[in-house]
């Protein structure tokens, strides 16, 4: 099927959801959100649309410097947010359908309470994905809890667009590629003495300037170890760096480009470590060996971008939306927000579905944004790959398998529930434990206390036995004495004597004299 006709076919079905969407009665569902812990950075690389060396703040489009606090991210990551990712999502999210919190957009390792982020982030959702992405610029042993930060994010991804240092420093500069290369390798050995096999990935902005390094990224993370994956984003060039036209793939020889592809397909696969492409390479090679001067149009596509409907939304600190598009200038962002009232929204989920995001995506569809999304890849891209994948049948496909994801997950958080009751229990149970543990210490120094008792009153008792034999040898010998006495000579001849002096006491007593 031709790509015109493929997608007239399908532009019927978008527009009704469109229509849907601004009636209020279509819900697309959030399962991947975007939060930037920081705008500030430490590099400002040349294909970057948010920082710049000249802007005096070294902030995302030279705002005022925020870093938001562990306190205000407790108020914006909440379990009722993750409940929503849940009971809202779809297989759109990173991790196979399960809630995605990803840590980018400025330099998040520049924030001092990460750990605590981090760690609330997982007690919240505990099977979620997490990935932080970071320039790689920082020490792990620099960041306060850093060494203990793997075991609780799924994924550090390290952008790097270069494997020597010629060109790794021309794209990110000012940063030190062999400082770049250390950080990795102390990261790589902090995850073999947790026993983490695959935690990080590489990602790449790839143009003209570092096509020929593909191979000896992929061979880079199969030397240092422990990358599981490498994400490869051509690089997309926006009106406020047109500038970098000439360097994007379109403009490479063929040859060297499927070259260069193979070769790092072929490392890969023998390293076992997966390339994600964010465009597939047979379209990526389709579109090479273009002239400068004959630079393709892609306006006729644009309406297909998926960017605004994909289930991936960035906020700000507060919750609001942060932008719409990535590939948009801040200014343009900034006003469309605006205009579609989207600024002023409260809550990024809310947003995501509100009426005027809604009346957004309709005049995508109806080219009413060109002016905003002119030249822009990001369309032709989607409408490409949507030749592929038949989008009806992908439609049908997504919705059956959602719906069954959906199913799931609310059975997940049955689960969870009576995970927590029988936790709950099992405390219960601790502290009745801990309780009968004391009465029986308690019973056990009273039985010691009687036994102590009983052992000194059997001694008394013994002590009197002794007394009294010793009594009863007294008695006797009084007794034998007494004996002796009556039976002697001497009592014997005075025995006259005692009767005339008891007889003169009777007398006495009786008055005669």
């Amino acid at each position: 099927m031709e790509i015109d006709d493929f997608l007239k076919e399908n532009r019927e079905y978008i527009i009704r959801e469109c229509a849907s969407g601004v009636k209020g009665d279509c819900i697309l569902p959030v399962s991947t959100i975007c939060i930037a812990l920081t705008n500030r950075c430490n590099l400002h690389c040349i294909m970057c649309q948010y920082c710049s060396k000249e802007y005096s703040n070294k902030t995302y489009n030279n705002e005022e410097p925020f870093s938001i606090t562990i306190d205000q991210y407790k108020e914006l990551f909440t379990k009722e947010l993750v409940e929503r990712m849940y009971s809202e999502g779809d297989a759109r999210s990173i991790d196979g359908g399960l809630p995605s919190v990803l840590f980018t957009h400025g330099e998040s390792f520049l924030n001092k309470d990460i750990h605590g982020i981090i760690l609330h982030t997982r007690r919240i959702m505990p099977i979620g994905y997490i990935q932080i992405t970071t320039n790689g610029t920082i020490s792990p042993y620099a960041i306060e809890g850093g060494e203990d930060l793997l075991k609780h994010v799924n994924i550090i991804c390290f952008s790097i667009d270069g494997c020597t240092k010629e060109t790794f420093e021309e794209i990110r500069t000012p940063a030190n590629f062999e400082t770049v290369l250390q950080n990795l390798k102390d990261w790589t050995s902090i995850s073999k003495k947790l026993n983490r096999k695959k935690p990080f990935r590489i990602a790449i902005v790839l143009s003209k300037k570092n096509i020929h390094e593909l191979p000896g990224i992929v061979k880079m993370a199969a030397e240092l170890g422990s990358f599981e994956s490498i994400y490869i984003q051509p690089l997309l060039v926006n009106q406020k760096h047109s500038h970098l036209e000439s360097m994007k793939l379109e403009y490479i020889e063929k040859n060297l480009l499927i070259g260069a592809i193979s070769e790092a397909q072929n490392i890969a696969s023998r390293e076992g470590i997966r390339l994600d492409f964010a465009v597939s390479p047979d379209i990526l090679i389709s579109q090479a060996n273009n002239s400068i001067e004959q630079k393709p149009n892609y306006n006729n596509y644009m309406q297909y971008c998926s960017y605004f409907r994909n289930g991936f939304i960035e906020i700000n600190p507060d919750g609001a939306i942060r932008e719409i598009c990535c590939n948009m200038t801040p200014e343009d962002n900034a006003y469309l927000m605006d205009k579609y009232n989207l600024s002023n929204n409260d809550y990024g989920f809310d947003a995501y579905n509100s009426i005027g995001y809604w009346q957004l995506r309709q005049d995508l569809i109806n080219g009413k944004l060109e002016k905003y999304c002119r030249n822009c890849q990001l369309g032709y891209y989607d409408g490409l790959k949507y030749t592929q994948n038949h989008y009806k049948y992908h439609l049908e496909d997504k919705k059956e398998l959602s719906s069954k994801i959906i199913t799931l997950r609310k059975l997940l958080l049955k689960q969870e529930n009576e995970n927590k009751l029988s936790k709950d229990s099992i405390g219960n149970l601790k502290n009745t434990n801990a309780e009968l543990q004391k009465i029986l210490k308690q019973e056990e120094q009273e039985k010691t206390m009687y036994l102590s008792c009983m052992e000194s009153l059997e001694k008394r008792v013994k002590q009197l036995e002794n007394e009294k034999i010793q009594l009863i040898g007294k008695n006797k010998s009084l007794e034998e004495q007494i004996y002796l006495i009556f039976n002697s000579f001497s009592w014997k001849i005075t025995e006259p004597l005692r009767i005339i002096k008891k007889a003169y006491k009777n007398r006495r007593k009786h008055g005669n004299k």
